[in-house]
């Protein structure tokens, strides 16, 4: 069973500092697509420790194969292991 938290606060800015410091990655990235990296992303990246963006089209046509090809080869670039953490902002 994979687990999973919910966090409840006032301030994301607080919420998302505590989790790293209770918590460590080998690296981090951040999948997006034109609308949350327009609207969301800038909210939340000022709080992150280093990470990379993979940007992707927003839409149910751009979920296929293609799509997932490129983020994995983005994954792959970037030499994602076990102990890394995949944000999806959606």
């Amino acid at each position: 069973m994979i687990p999973s938290h919910i966090y409840i606060g006032k301030s994301l800015k607080d919420t998302i500092k505590s989790y790293f410091e209770k918590n460590s990655f080998s690296k981090i990235g951040v999948l997006v697509d034109e609308n949350t990296y327009k609207h969301c992303y800038p909210i939340l990246s000022p709080s992150l420790p280093k990470h990379f963006v993979i940007q992707i089209k927003s839409g149910e046509e751009n979920k296929n194969l293609t799509t997932c090809s490129h983020i994995w080869k983005e994954l792959t670039e970037q030499q994602l292991d076990r102990k890394a953490l995949l944000i999806n902002l959606g």
